[in-house]
């Protein structure tokens, strides 16, 4: 082993924070404080002599504006990437020719010409990291702004950017493979990056979890097998650690333990080595073909430290100390494999070089191509998915195996055993792509019966799949949409038929789609016996009052959902375009809108899962569970979060006038007739079946006789319960326990809880402004009407208190219960005052109890109220309100004792006390009590 210390290695004596060797070997780079990159040649870094016959500096980049604190080399060797403090990304690329120099630098002009080919703009914050894909069409960097951002190498673009991180992004890896692009953060995490649609496949937290102290990077590095990624700034008490994710599973099998210091920076040997053949058993120095393969890694500390790893050993091949004075930042490994570059912030680089018998014999290219396309298959097809896993192919061929040997033959049996006599057999699919035009189709349906379907003269003949799943022509198979804005050219799913030309029993070719039933209309004459020409008899169907107006949009509807760390999914209705005409798919035609409506969900702009269904989407709603579309049919539809159907179409007794859901698995729909469901989507079970009817009725429009008040929002309130809005301001809550409406708001100049409640200020709003109410208490920034006579002040005050227990809001609660005290002490309702204070004291310190009586509380009584201490709220509000006025002050000192004794009892653990042993003790701790009741 050799090792050197390239004092000629320079950046104007500032620190060095990158470098990285070309993959040909003929070139390096290094990053520095200078705001340059410069490129130097490995020859004269493998030349013996003093002066060597080459210049060591080849080139110097000047363009960036900011410490260059990344430099990395394309696969090919012919682009050089830096990453600066200006925020950007640069990418070079050498012309021919000599370079020049920087006016005034003293410098020799550069040996090689190299110029910035693109400038990638986008980060908000310096960028920390950047990384070539395996095949150097797409550049991924990271920065200070939490972000990652993927870059097209072709032509500069942005891809796409990836927001998962919390915190500093400070380390990119690309999968050897393709497939995944790994990243970490200050946030202690490692998210896993799917590379085909950019979205996070894994979030791993485990092993950074107890890492303190700060790095300039966190530079992880995948494997050259692509089943390891070695991860920085690990920690295993006592030692800091490198953890180690294994492919697949993504979870932590084993880390590099040694170092005093956080890992900065990671990076695997380009190739995997075997183990030198014993020359005493084998008498030869090769490596042995029987040994398995294994990687190398060099890690990088704060510690000034490096050390070599291999997978195949437990302990490091090498440690190397007192080589830097601070902190070790990035690595890189030579093309042979076996010469380590080192850089450090004291501005200083070292080349460690290794010998076969010390790191092993490397494996040829030709072998680790085979390897991988043995594990991942063959990466030189392109436009094909790459294996993620090895079990994918072990899949594929088991797969292959089950296959049948003739498909066609396998469908001439199956339409054999279906068909009739009159009906000929379907040839194999080779066979027809060779059929002649034919001027009209039979095929047998489900039901047995013969079906005939015409086809235009001239229309090229295509074999497709019928609706029943035989094979016939006059069916079009179309494509999904590409995005989510583009549906002129969209295309049904195949569960969705397409209105195609039927003949009737009369011989008058007609469109099926004349009715949106007219397939099922034909099977039901059949079964019936009636005659194909003859007509069913319409029936109406029975409608019920509507008490409410179904909403009616013929424009486009969407509803949003923003899970978390993740860009909004977003739902949309419009209306259908027309697909097929003469054979040819024709655009901006729309489809009458009572039929059909295209449904496309997407994310960032991309289409997640499309469908079309034959009926006008009137409300849509969703959660991270399930979504739910209502029609003008009558109809709700829930699908999936990936687009399955999740329930058969539920149809109700009228169109849904107002939908909604809750975090979980609840929907409510309240229809136009006034009927309120409220399902378990998850268990397909009602939870609830009530009618509005008696809210509307009960509360008149005040307008013209008979005139009804009009609902504004029903949704579910944060207890589970539905909560209507009426337009008059009136708010009912059903309790699900009481199977009843509460009225927990009124717009009468009695009441101001429309007002206080904010959990109903955004449903109120909704009805206008409510009435102007004068005069007033404020209390905590809240205002209480105090026009009218004293006891209608405290029934609304009561009023509020138990809407706000029904609501659950233990803030409005408080709230109410302050100002229910305050006015009951301003009165002096001593009654009302004893009742509440030993509502919140409790029954077994309630006064009047005999002490030889057991004063077990009842097991009813809970000491809590919506989360809040009851003793607290006496404490701090109650006995404080009613130290306003010295009329009560009997009664505030009695409480005062109560209270003070229950303290005395928690605190020293006393059951039983006499009140000649205590008295002292209860008139100091009264005292103190009257203190804090004073100074609040």
């Amino acid at each position: 082993m050799i090792v050197e210390k390239l004092d000629w290695l320079r950046h104007a004596g500032l620190q060095i924070f990158s470098l990285d060797i070309q993959p040909d070997g003929s070139r390096f780079a290094t990053a520095g404080g200078d705001h340059k990159v410069r490129i130097w040649s490995m020859t004269a870094l493998q030349s013996s002599d003093q002066v060597p016959s080459q210049p060591r500096l080849l080139a110097t980049l000047r363009d960036h504006f900011g410490s260059v604190n990344c430099v990395r080399w394309a696969k090919g060797g012919h682009f050089v990437a830096s990453g600066s403090d200006d925020n950007l990304v640069l990418v070079h690329k050498r012309h021919p020719g000599s370079g020049t120099t920087e006016f005034g630098s003293g410098e020799p002009p550069d040996a090689e010409n190299w110029k910035t080919l693109l400038t990638l703009r986008g980060h908000s914050a310096e960028v920390v990291d950047l990384g070539w894909s395996p095949d150097d069409s797409m550049i991924a960097s990271c920065s200070l702004d939490n972000t990652v951002r993927i870059w097209s190498a072709l032509n500069g673009n942005l891809v796409s950017v990836l927001h998962g991180h919390t915190s500093l992004v400070k380390g990119v890896a690309w999968d050897p493979v393709g497939s995944f692009l790994a990243s970490q953060s200050d946030d202690k995490t490692v998210i896993i990056w799917h590379t085909g649609n950019w979205s996070m496949i894994h979030r791993a937290e485990g092993p950074w979890e107890k890492t303190v102290g700060f790095t300039f990077s966190r530079r992880l590095a995948w494997s050259p097998c692509g089943h390891f990624i070695t991860t920085t700034h690990g920690f295993q008490e006592p030692s800091h650690t490198a953890p180690v994710l294994e492919r697949g599973e993504w979870c932590t099998s084993f880390d590099f333990v040694g170092h005093n210091a956080p890992v900065v920076a990671v990076r695997y040997n380009h190739s995997m080595f075997r183990k030198v053949a014993d020359s005493k058993k084998n008498g030869s120095t090769n490596g042995s073909s029987e040994a398995p393969p294994y990687n190398v890694i060099a890690i990088g500390s704060q510690d000034c430290n490096i050390t070599v790893w291999t997978t195949a050993s437990p302990r490091p091949v090498f440690v190397g100390k007192h080589f830097f004075t601070q902190s070790v930042v990035d690595l890189s490994w030579s093309n042979d494999g076996y010469t380590l570059l080192c850089c450090s912030l004291d501005g200083t680089v070292a080349a460690f070089c290794f010998e076969p018998k010390e790191l092993g014999i490397k494996v040829s290219d030709a072998e680790m191509q085979e390897f991988k396309k043995t594990r991942y298959g063959d990466q030189t097809v392109r436009g094909l998915t790459l294996v993620e896993s090895a079990s994918q192919l072990v899949l594929e061929a088991a797969a292959a195996k089950q296959v049948p040997a003739s498909v066609g033959a396998l469908e001439v049996q199956n339409h054999v055993v279906e068909k009739g006599p009159e009906v000929p057999a379907v040839e194999s699919s080779a066979n027809n792509r060779k059929a002649p035009i034919l001027q009209q189709t039979e095929y047998r349906g489900p039901d047995g019966r013969r079906r005939i379907i015409p086809k235009p003269l001239g229309q090229d003949y295509k074999e497709n799949e019928a609706p029943d799943g035989s094979r016939s022509a006059g069916y079009e198979v179309f494509n999904p949409p590409l995005a989510s804005k583009d549906m002129a050219a969209a295309a049904p799913r195949s569960d969705v038929r397409e209105r195609l030309p039927t003949l009737d029993g009369g011989g008058i070719n007609r469109l099926a789609s004349e009715s949106s039933f007219k397939t099922a209309d034909v099977c039901m004459a059949d079964r019936l016996g009636t005659g194909g020409g003859q007509e069913l008899p319409k029936q109406s169907v029975p409608t019920a009052k509507l008490l409410i107006q179904p909403p009616s949009s013929s424009g486009v509807l969407s509803f949003e959902i923003h899970p978390a760390l993740e860009a909004p999914i977003c739902l949309e209705a419009r209306p259908a375009v027309s697909q097929l005409k003469g054979g040819t798919v024709e655009t901006n035609v729309p489809v009458d809108g009572s039929l059909e409506t295209d449904l496309v969900c997407s994310q960032g702009g991309k289409v997640l899962w499309w469908d079309r269904v034959k009926r006008k989407a009137t409300i849509l709603t969703g959660n991270s569970n399930f979504w739910a579309v209502a029609g003008d049919d009558r109809s709700v539809q829930v699908y999936t979060v990936a687009g399955r159907q999740a329930l058969p179409l539920l149809v109700l007794s009228s169109p849904a006038a107002f939908m909604d859901c809750d975090k979980d698995w609840k929907l409510l729909v309240l229809t136009g007739c006034g009927s309120l469901h409220i399902w378990d989507i998850r268990n397909s079970t009602s939870i609830l079946l009530e009618s509005v009817d008696t809210l509307l009725t009960s509360y008149p429009n005040g307008g013209a006789e008979g005139s009804q008040v009009k609902v504004v929002s029903a949704r579910i309130s944060e207890v589970g319960a539905p909560l209507v809005v009426l337009e008059n301001h009136v708010v009912f809550l059903f309790h699900m326990d009481l199977r009843c409406w509460l009225r927990i708001a009124d717009s009468f100049p009695s009441s101001t809880f429309c007002e206080l409640s904010p959990i109903l200020t955004s449903m109120i709003t909704k009805a206008g402004p409510a009435p102007k109410k004068s005069g007033s208490l404020c209390v905590n920034g809240v205002s209480f009407n105090l026009t009218k006579a004293s006891g209608s002040k405290r029934a609304q005050l009561e009023t509020q208190m138990v809407a706000a227990l029904a609501l659950r809001s233990a803030e409005e609660y408080r709230r109410c219960l302050l100002a229910y005290a305050r006015c009951l002490a301003r009165d002096a309702d001593k009654s009302r005052l004893r009742e509440l204070c030993e509502e919140l004291l409790g029954p077994r310190q309630a006064p009047g109890i005999d002490e030889g009586k057991d004063t077990a509380a009842p097991p009813n009584w809970d000491p809590y109220v919506l989360g809040m201490n009851k003793l607290d709220l006496l404490k701090q509000d109650v006995l404080p309100a009613m130290a306003s006025n010295r009329a009560i002050q009997r009664l505030l000192c009695e409480f005062v004792d109560l209270l003070t004794e229950i303290e005395l009892r928690t605190q020293h653990g006393i059951t039983e006390m006499k009140s000649w042993g205590i008295a002292w003790l209860t008139d100091l701790a009264r005292l103190i009590t009257v203190l804090e009741i004073i100074a609040k």
